[in-house]
Parts: structure tokens; sequence; C-alpha cells
């Protein structure tokens, strides 16, 4: 197998290609043949910590098919197309233990490895963080965002009325997704625009930034959603929740719910970038990563 990581060496960090032996499974383990990769901010923030010395494989969702099978591993198949969060995941082979999802075969492999993480985010928020109500209406700030993106079509989906918050350029891009208002961060002031009118604020932006924003937003009594893991000051009776990964329910289950919607049309990931599985391919995507960037950026093994 080609695994494809960074190494830090005179102080800079470069993409390589190393040959590895192939994967074998343990008695649980399900090894895949890779076809596509997704990358996230989860890989900028790891690119950071690599050191020197190190080969540092980055990779978390991908999708592709079954090249080898655990024994206890029964229900599935080899050649199977699946798609899973995994570790080290750029690369020709990865690893994961059972719980890998299904892949129709009307959603291609790199929309499967485009919606992965973004959809078990956006789900979490959407069904275990908040208590959404039907008629109520919801602001998602970085809308045009994967996870901004898919809370906004979750939300609409639940009957909420959807407001999105992104830079003027994509103002198109979140409307088509079902938003019935959209407010331009850089040409209008969303505090000002939309104080006091939501019953819910989705912060799905980098960091969750302008939290302040969030609070002058939100009616009182209503509730905050943000990836910012610490709660702005406020002197509004607001409730604050910070989406973190859970037991429940599993990445396993949310993916298997959430993948017939991808295959049907019913949920929609845009993607921006598309590269090939090659060293040249992994390194600029890495490189674009951390760069303002329409859509997701993935790698395949289809990609020119």
């Amino acid at each position: 197998m080609q695994a494809f990581g960074f190494e830090v060496e005179h102080g800079a960090t470069t993409l390589t290609a190393r040959t590895l032996p192939d994967l074998r499974p343990a008695g649980d383990e399900v090894i895949i043949n890779v076809q596509a990769v997704g990358l996230n901010n989860r890989e900028r923030m790891q690119r950071r910590g690599t050191f020197p010395g190190d080969f540092n494989v980055l990779g978390s969702d991908v999708a592709g098919t079954i090249a080898a099978l655990g024994h206890s591993a029964t229900d599935l198949t080899l050649g199977q197309r699946v798609l899973a969060r995994t570790t080290a995941g750029d690369a020709t082979q990865a690893a994961r233990a059972r719980e890998v999802v299904p892949l129709p075969r009307n959603l291609s492999f790199e929309r499967a490895a485009a919606m992965i993480t973004p959809a078990v985010t956006a789900y979490r928020a959407v069904n275990v963080f908040a208590t959404l109500q039907p008629g109520q209406t919801v602001v998602v700030k970085g809308a045009s965002g994967g996870v901004g993106l898919l809370i906004l079509q979750l939300a609409k989906a639940q009957g909420a009325r959807v407001i999105g918050v992104a830079s003027a350029g994509r103002r198109e891009l979140v409307l088509a997704a079902g938003a019935a208002a959209f407010v331009a961060y850089d040409t209008e002031t969303p505090a000002k625009t939309l104080a006091d009118s939501a019953d819910i604020v989705f912060n799905a932006a980098l960091d969750g930034v302008n939290g302040d924003d969030d609070v002058a937003m939100v009616r009182t009594g209503g509730q905050i959603v943000s990836v910012a893991h610490q709660a702005p000051p406020s002197s509004k009776a607001v409730r604050f929740t910070h989406i973190h990964p859970g037991a429940r329910p599993s990445e396993h289950d949310i993916l298997s719910e959430l993948v017939p919607q991808f295959a049907d049309g019913l949920l929609e990931m845009p993607i921006g970038i598309l590269l090939p599985f090659t060293q040249a391919g992994f390194a600029e995507a890495h490189d674009l990563l951390p760069q303002p960037h329409t859509g997701r950026i993935v790698v395949s093994t289809a990609a020119k």
C-alpha cells in the first residue's frame, strides 16, 4: 500500500509518499481499498502537531471497497462499497473496526467522502444538542461551510425557517440549499439586522467566532448551539450548548440514517475542489485546506 504523510525536516513540513506493507485485519476489522478521501478542519489542526522525523498520515473520511475482512465481520462482503470515519486515511488502504456503512451505487465515492464528518457534526447539532421545533426561526452562521450547509438543510427539513449568514459571495449557494433569507456578514451587520430574531442560533463558523453576535441575534430564552467551546458573556437569558462528539447516537447510526438521503438527493454537499490520488494531489489538498474555498476538498482515484 501507499501512504501519504507529513515529515518535518530542517524546519520545513513536506508531504511525502511511502510504500508500506498491506494492512491485515484484526478479528473485527475491515480493510478498505480507499477510492476517495474528504478533508476536514480536523486535518488542518492535526498538521500543526507534526514533529521532526515523524511520518504523519492524516485523513479520516474515506470511501472505497472492502479489501479484507476480519473473522468476526460476517455481515460484510469482499468488494462491497462502503464509507467510514477512520484514522490514517490518506492512503490506498485504511482500517476500520466493523462500523463501516454500505454505500449505495447512486452515491459516488467522492460525494460519500465529502459528507462524512460534516454530516455527523450537523446531525448532532440539530438532533442532539438543539431543541428544535417546527415553525421556529433558526439562524445558521457559517452557512456556506460543510457543517453549516447541512445544519441548514436538516433544520429546514424539520420545519424551521432558516436564515443563513455567510460572506456575500456565498449568497446563491446558501439560498439554493434552502435558506429563507440570507445576511452577508461582510456587507451587513448580522447582530443588528437579526437582533433578537432567532429561537436558535447555530454557529458553525470556524472556531465559533463572534459569539457576541450569537447573543445579539438569539431571543431571550433561546438557544445558542456552537462549535465554540465556551459561551460568550451575556446578560441575556439564553442557553449555550457546545457541539461535541458523543456516544449516542453513534457515528455509524447517524451515517446509516443520512447516507440514503444523500443518495436520493434529499441532502447535498457540494465538492469544490477535486484532486488526484497522488502525492502531489494530497499535498495540494492539504495546502488549500486552510485557505478560503467554496465546497469540500476531495482527493479521488477518479480525478486526473
